[in-house]
């Protein structure tokens, strides 16, 4: 069978099955080629629960990606990526195309996240974000864009930074000590002088 056509090659159906819109050769079963539109994008999906579902290679429904107005799915300003059906799965991103396992990682059974570990910690009855680099892991405060503080971890050290400011230890809204930028403790007292 030839392969079908539509008017100035548009739209075609390869006799292999593969479909291509604006392409006249698609090398996978659908390509689509042309320039996407700020407010719809390339390929615009659009209905009450507009989303696109992924299954295996056996038929079975495993994750989708889009909106559902239905409790646990928020409304059609939230977008979801959703996955576990049918067996507990995991979220990866990376961006680094398949240098790395994922950069981050959503592990489905636990709800704990690593950035930079496929394996992050699990305590009984907690919920971890793991943090793990080559030489450090480190998580960095900033406010307006400017940095106030971070947590260091290193091979041998564990450091909290405040940069610039003091370091305050707080329970509710009661301060009870404060390490000053000279490196003075004061217990009691927010101006210590030793």
């Amino acid at each position: 069978m030839a392969n079908l056509t539509n008017i100035n090659n548009k739209f075609l159906v390869q006799t292999g099955g593969n479909v291509g819109i604006g392409s006249t050769s698609p090398t996978s079963p659908l390509v689509v080629v042309g320039t996407g539109v700020g407010s719809s994008g390339t390929i615009g999906i659009q209905g009450a629960n507009a989303h696109v579902g992924f299954k295996n290679s056996s038929g079975t429904f495993r994750s989708w990606v889009g909106h559902f107005n239905a409790a646990g799915h928020g409304s059609d300003a939230d977008l979801n990526l959703k996955t576990g059906y049918g067996s507990v799965g995991n979220i990866r991103f990376s961006a680094d195309g398949d240098t790395t396992a994922a950069q981050m990682f959503l592990q489905g059974s636990t709800g704990n996240v690593g950035i930079g570990t496929t394996s992050p910690n699990a305590f009984s009855n907690q919920t971890s974000l793991t943090i793990n680099g080559t030489n450090n892991g480190r998580l960095d405060l900033k406010v307006g864009n400017a940095q106030k503080g971070a947590v260091i971890a290193s091979a041998n050290e564990m450091i909290l930074d405040a940069g610039a400011s003091p370091m305050q230890f707080y329970t509710g809204s009661t301060l009870h000590m404060l390490i000053n930028t000279s490196g003075n403790v004061g217990i009691g007292t927010t101006s210590p002088s030793y």
